[in-house]
């Protein structure tokens, strides 16, 4: 029978568990000292409570689970249409310069500019609807994708596309056969940085024009002096961004092990 491996486990792992450790202890330390208004920093007492509470009530006219089922189900649509956006389109601005050329002055102008600018305009546009919000988390969601896939397309080596080509592959082939697996890396960078950017968009999206939401029980909780249940929902949104993060590092390793066996 063979010997069971030891799981090995990081130094640094200890180092970032005792600091964690040692904020909730100065925190407790600090709300309990008397030095800041309880209401403003609550104990851990008080956290605990509240966070049964929120798991358990409805508040601000729907339960914990709506806004976040309503907050993650905004950032899904948005994900799903800017892969089906930028893929294709990275894709062609990759391979066809021209149609890069055709793209490049409304990327160039619509990149760089806040997602959150455009709120008035959308709402202007489409009412204070899901619609609005969906296309304000496009915006943030299609560019790193879009420019990581055409980065992807310039940098794959020519002398594989030459040799798909002189082995019989016709362009189809040398799309989904050499482009697409030789881009993942970079597509999966792309999506990374995507759902963090359409995942800290949407709560601040949320906090100024949502009724229901993550965001929107932020505001709520400030409005009405909840400092309890604010520092909960931080944390449920913190916890939801990691998930999220990781997600994508899992699935990275999954559909990019060949590249790992190279290195």
């Amino acid at each position: 029978m063979l010997p069971r491996k030891r799981l090995k486990v990081s130094p640094t792992v200890f180092v970032s568990l005792a600091t964690a450790i040692l904020a909730v202890v100065m925190w407790q330390w600090i709300a309990t000292s008397g030095r800041v208004e309880r209401m403003l920093m609550p104990t851990l007492w008080d956290l605990l409570q509240m966070a049964i509470n929120t798991a358990t009530k409805p508040f601000a006219g729907h339960s914990i689970y709506e806004h976040v089922y309503m907050s993650l189900w905004r950032v899904t649509a948005a994900f799903i249409t800017s892969l089906a956006l930028a893929i294709p389109l990275g894709l062609a601005a990759g391979w066809f310069k021209f149609f890069k050329a055709i793209l490049d002055p409304a990327v160039e102008f619509l990149r760089p500019m806040p997602p959150l600018a455009v709120i008035p305009l959308l709402v202007l546009w489409f009412g204070m609807g899901e619609v609005s919000q969906v296309l304000v988390l496009l915006m943030c969601g299609f560019f790193p994708i879009f420019i990581n896939l055409i980065v992807a397309i310039r940098s794959t080596d020519a002398t594989l596309i030459k040799a798909a080509s002189t082995l019989g592959a016709n362009s189809r082939q040398v799309l989904t056969e050499v482009l697409l697996p030789a881009a993942m890396p970079y597509i999966l960078a792309g999506i990374r940085i995507s759902l963090g950017v359409m995942w800290a968009t949407v709560i601040a999206a949320e906090l100024v024009y949502a009724e229901v939401g993550i965001g929107h029980v932020l505001e709520w909780s400030r409005r009405y002096l909840e400092t309890s249940r604010l520092i909960i929902s931080m944390l449920i949104t913190g916890a939801i961004s990691v998930v999220l993060d990781q997600g994508v590092l899992y699935g990275e390793k999954r559909l990019t092990r060949w590249q790992e066996k190279e290195v």
